[in-house]
């Protein structure tokens, strides 16, 4: 057998392999639900944080186990921060019903010559809450806010495996009360092939919310309310030059199972379009990316998300720089 043989059966054999992967991801995504019992997380805190961060994310129900290479992805899984290439900024809006907000900045950058860092604040809330007293008599109107400041860090410990963490520390602010939380995740990526990266990450360790509402109110107690921990697996496969399929299965400690799979299509180099579903959802967006100023390049991307029924539909908007 010569030598250009040779390279054209491997490159096919390695072909196959990226479909028998991705064939196998989604025929376990589709198995699954029928041996869990469906459980939801709905109902427990820290339910701004499950809504995906950065439109590319949303745009794909959230299907990054492998994060993505820029400002966003290490939301998604830490361990991506150390395969980034330049630094990036960026920032994301939310146009949400039911007088909700949602707004990202972020920046993060490679740390030659294994490693990476990034930097995060996440803000989302509720505005013109509706006041009433023991009556049922309009008063005041309220708005609650969630803030999030992340910093993260990344290390490439070989050419196929980077693992990664995630601080997060949490504030809520409901009138006159304060919460405060941290929270850790931890995440890895291994990339056992040059198109396939399969990921795991563990989200919201030790996150809690903790009220005491004593010195406010003359009834006032003590509450704790602690986030679910969240165990997501999955995999990357990028099929063809133009076409990256993506799964992922996810469960929490309270029991919820989520099964998420999304697809991103490029048609040309500057566009790129995008498709998810999770749990019943399907959401759609895309985007543009190219050159700025220089030697700056940036990406503009949108998700639209329809919501569950009687939730109507929300508008995300991020644009990033590169350099």
């Amino acid at each position: 057998m010569d030598k250009i043989t040779g390279d054209r059966l491997m490159r096919k054999r390695v072909r196959r392999l990226r479909y028998y992967l991705f064939i196998l991801m989604f025929g376990s995504m589709c198995l699954f639900p029928m041996m869990t019992k469906a459980q939801t997380n709905a109902g427990y805190a820290g339910s701004y944080l499950r809504m995906g961060l950065g439109a590319r994310g949303i745009s794909m129900a959230n299907t990054l186990p492998a994060g993505s290479r820029d400002v966003f992805g290490f939301f998604y899984n830490p361990a991506v921060l150390p395969t980034m290439d330049t630094r990036h900024f960026g920032t994301t809006y939310g146009f949400l019903p039911l007088d909700r907000v949602y707004n990202y900045i972020g920046f993060a950058m490679p740390l030659p010559p294994t490693a990476g860092i990034g930097l995060g604040w996440f803000s989302t809330g509720v505005d013109d809450i509706q006041g009433r007293n023991f009556s049922g008599q309009k008063i005041d109107k309220y708005s609650v806010r969630q803030h999030t400041y992340m910093v993260s860090f990344g290390n490439q410990f070989s050419k196929r495996f980077s693992a990664g963490v995630l601080l997060k520390l949490m504030r809520n602010d409901l009138q006159e009360v304060t919460s405060s939380g941290v929270g850790i995740d931890l995440g890895a990526i291994y990339t056992p092939l040059s198109r396939v990266k399969i990921a795991v990450a563990v989200q919201h360790l030790n996150a809690e919310f903790s009220w005491d509402t004593k010195d406010v109110y003359s009834q006032g107690s003590t509450v704790v309310n602690k986030f679910p921990v969240i165990y997501r697996t999955g995999a990357q496969v990028q099929v063809l030059d133009d076409l990256t399929l993506l799964g992922e299965y996810e469960r929490s400690d309270k029991g919820a199972v989520v099964f998420r799979g999304a697809a991103e299509w490029q048609p040309i180099d500057l566009a790129q379009v995008r498709a998810g579903i999770a749990d019943g959802e399907i959401r759609f967006g895309g985007g543009l990316q190219y050159g700025f100023i220089g030697s700056i390049d940036t990406a503009l991307d949108y998700a639209v998300a329809f919501g569950r029924a009687g939730e109507g539909t929300s508008h995300f908007f991020s644009w990033s720089f590169q350099f």
